[in-house]
């Protein structure tokens, strides 16, 4: 078997990716970042970032044909991004968003890029309040929503 087209894709991934996320994250949303105070590290550990992307790429170039099964067509590719973009959206912006502190979502929900939406329109209560200020007990359980004295 020959394991060019892999170290390429994996290549190919690295690049095209620290080509979009270094200027996304370290340039273009830096200040947006920066006023959320999403992030705890002031400068970002780059080669950590790397290594991610790195990770990411060979399992992605591993996990393609697997999936394509022989048929590599612009709709196969197209269907295994947007299961890999769902995967990803729920592990880094979802799940990021109930773990860290954002100092405002509404004001997160004007970026208008749907995967920095996404967690927003999961986590908004709609009445802008800082969710800082909210205890976890005060989110909606299985029995219905909190009562006012509860809400923010």
């Amino acid at each position: 078997m020959d394991k060019k087209p892999y170290w390429l894709a994996v290549l190919a991934y690295v690049v095209c990716t620290f080509l979009i996320a270094a200027p996304w994250h370290l340039v273009i949303f830096k200040p947006l970042y920066d006023e959320l105070a999403i992030f705890s590290r002031r400068e970002p550990i780059i080669p950590l970032g790397l290594l991610s992307m790195l990770i990411q790429g060979l399992i992605l170039s591993y996990a393609y044909p697997l999936f394509a099964q022989g048929t590599h067509s612009a709709g196969t590719g197209a269907r295994f991004g947007l299961l890999v973009g769902i995967l990803f959206s729920s592990i880094a912006v979802i799940a990021e968003a109930a773990k860290h502190t954002v100092t405002s979502l509404p004001h997160l929900d004007r970026v208008g890029d749907g995967l920095l939406s996404a967690p927003v329109l999961v986590r908004r209560r709609g009445d802008g309040c800082d969710l800082r200020e909210r205890s976890t007990s005060s989110w909606p359980t299985m029995s219905g929503s909190p009562s006012e004295s509860e809400a923010c």
